[in-house]
């Protein structure tokens, strides 16, 4: 009788050991899981400013997505996306606006962004980080949604950013609860 209980106590204690063995282990699975999920499939972002209302405002968190950066997918013109801003060493969600063989005019002092052929063009004001020329293969000038902003750190104050500073494709917002699953 006594070798049962023994026996049985030991059964339980080995059972409980491979209970634990595999609770821990689903749990660094799912930490593994969340971490590579995190580094190659979304990132989310806080918006520090309004710039990018009506869409995105001050203190929203957008869910950004690296899927389409990864499978080399088209950037497209009105796209919102998550971008390095080598000037401002800093990244932030800003609208694609001019494309690569786009043109940066100068006007009276003022720069405007031509594209489709001459016939659309945009005003950008002064925009002391543009200079004249056509963007380059690879080039984007991306800018806030509200142009009347001022002081809004984007494309006009710290110039083109290259397809390679794209990081992911700004989505939909994850925080706050109340405006949750909007956006682009």
């Amino acid at each position: 009788m006594a070798s049962k209980r023994k026996s049985a106590k030991k059964n339980l204690k080995a059972r409980h050991r491979r209970a634990r063995k595999a609770f821990f282990l689903c749990l660094f699975l799912f930490a593994l899981l969340a971490l590579i999920t995190r580094l190659l499939v979304f990132v989310p972002v806080k918006m520090e400013t309004n710039a990018m209302q009506p869409v995105y405002q001050q203190n929203d968190v957008v869910f950004a997505s690296r899927l389409a950066m990864l499978r080399g997918d088209a950037i497209a013109r009105g796209e919102d996306v998550y971008a390095y801003f080598a000037a401002a060493n800093g990244s932030y969600v800003r609208r694609v606006v001019g494309m690569p063989g786009d043109l940066i005019d100068v006007r009276d002092g003022q720069r405007y962004l031509v594209y489709d052929g001459g016939t659309k063009e945009i005003a950008l004001g002064e925009a002391p980080g543009l200079v004249y020329g056509e963007l380059p293969e690879g080039a984007y000038l991306l800018l806030a949604s509200d142009l009347s902003a001022e002081g809004v750190a984007d494309g006009r104050t710290l110039g083109l950013v290259y397809e390679t500073d794209i990081k992911a494709r700004a989505g939909v917002i994850l925080w706050p609860v109340n405006r949750m699953f909007r956006g682009r």
